[in-house]
């Protein structure tokens, strides 16, 4: 099941620990990580063997953009979902980023995000989300 696993990048606990068991009850594998160095470590041990990864734009001492413009020049076919809580963020990556941007608003309901997984994993893996 390796490779039905999703990284999710944020430093609020309480968001992982959601994104953790909702995104399990869809059956994903996730793995949670409070840091940009956390995740690289994650990536590293899996090989970058992740279906998608999920990076919050208002990482606490760096910059998600950054971290996620990293990710998608060292592992190019992995798709990179943005989420933020600042309405600002999402407009200001639209202009920050080449071609198309997947981007979440916080709040969000769980079939929001089941509804981005799938459009991003694909093969309906997400569609009928446990509410």
């Amino acid at each position: 099941m390796t490779g039905d696993r999703i990284l999710v990048v944020d430093d609020d606990p309480s968001l992982r620990l959601y994104a953790q068991r909702f995104l399990g009850r869809l059956g994903f594998q996730v793995e949670s990580c409070a840091t940009p160095q956390q995740a690289w470590e994650s990536l590293r041990e899996a090989q970058g063997n992740f279906l998608l990864a999920v990076v919050d734009l208002s990482l606490r001492g760096a910059e998600g953009l950054d971290f996620g413009r990293l990710l998608q020049r060292s592992y190019p076919a992995l798709p990179v979902l943005y989420w933020s809580g600042l309405p600002a963020d999402g407009e200001a990556l639209k202009h920050a980023q080449p071609g198309p941007v997947d981007f979440l608003a916080k709040p969000f309901s769980p079939r929001q995000l089941a509804q981005k997984v799938e459009q991003l994993v694909g093969a309906g893996r997400a569609s009928d989300p446990p509410l």
